[in-house]
């Protein structure tokens, strides 16, 4: 396992919160940390008030987060601080406030093959549009060029080890990247398709392409794009993920958008 973290996998969190009577408040806190007890990352709710008419009648709220990306130029994340709570509105005695239930935290694998660039190839990535001078891998990043480059990645979810039973459950499949400019605002695009045995499309997610904004220097900032999919059927058998980008500025080289931390992950 200790090996395992310094690949920085998926690890996700979730917990149900409801109003026992009247809208009540919550938070949920969660943070990685290293074996200095620095924080890695953090997900942090913030107080939640919650909203609806004093009855019983109130419904579980989810909420939920996956840590991806968070391994870039830190420690090896060793400990995990959860940190929930919360009270109720109405200031009665008893317990009024909110109640909560099914806190969950999981290190989830990474599906797809190779998408944090972290041994500096293309492997697994299989590359459909290759233009300008071409995708450039360094620096554990992947640079798009001054014309589109694009890759996708099939991935076999019964070659991954889940039965046809096992997904006939339809467990939610969680997918995500990150995308930064490299000097001024470029183009990405991030699709995710769920296909059957025969490949037919059964759900797809696809952000379009997004052209970035801010101002032409080396601060940008990275994006993260996620999705989540639930409920899409139980004949799902394979996961293609296709991405890509280009740059604006036309120049010759590598200064494109880049493209980090692909994950493809099975929340079960």
């Amino acid at each position: 396992m200790a090996t395992e973290l310094t690949t920085a996998p998926p690890i996700e969190v979730s917990e149900e919160f409801r109003r026992t009577r009247c809208p009540d408040s919550y938070y949920l806190k969660v943070q990685l940390l290293d074996a200095n007890m620095n924080v890695v990352d953090t997900f942090d709710t913030g107080v939640v008030q919650q909203s609806g008419p004093c009855d019983d009648n109130g419904t579980w709220e989810k909420v939920s987060h996956v840590f991806t990306g968070y391994g870039k130029n830190t420690a090896p994340v060793r400990y995990i601080r959860w940190e929930d709570g919360g009270m109720d509105s109405e200031w009665w005695e008893g317990h009024y406030g909110v109640a909560m239930r099914k806190a969950v935290l999981k290190v989830r694998k990474n599906r797809l093959v190779n998408g944090d660039a972290a041994d500096n190839t293309l492997i697994g990535w299989t590359l459909t549009e290759n233009g300008g001078d071409g995708w450039l891998v360094t620096g554990s990043e992947f640079r798009t060029s001054y014309s589109w480059n694009n890759r996708t990645q099939l991935i076999d979810l019964y070659s991954a080890g889940y039965s046809q039973a096992s997904l006939a459950s339809t467990p939610p499949i969680f997918v995500s990247e990150q995308f930064k400019r490299f000097n001024c605002p470029d183009t990405y695009f991030l699709k995710a398709e769920l296909l059957d045995t025969n490949m037919n499309v059964l759900a797809a997610y696809d952000t379009g392409e997004v052209s970035q904004t801010g101002s032409c220097d080396n601060n940008g900032a990275w994006e993260k794009v996620s999705h989540t999919f639930t409920g899409d059927g139980p004949n799902v058998r394979y996961v293609r993920v296709t991405d890509g980008g280009h740059d604006s500025e036309f120049w010759g080289g590598h200064y494109g958008a880049v493209l980090d931390d692909a994950v493809v992950a099975v929340l079960r």
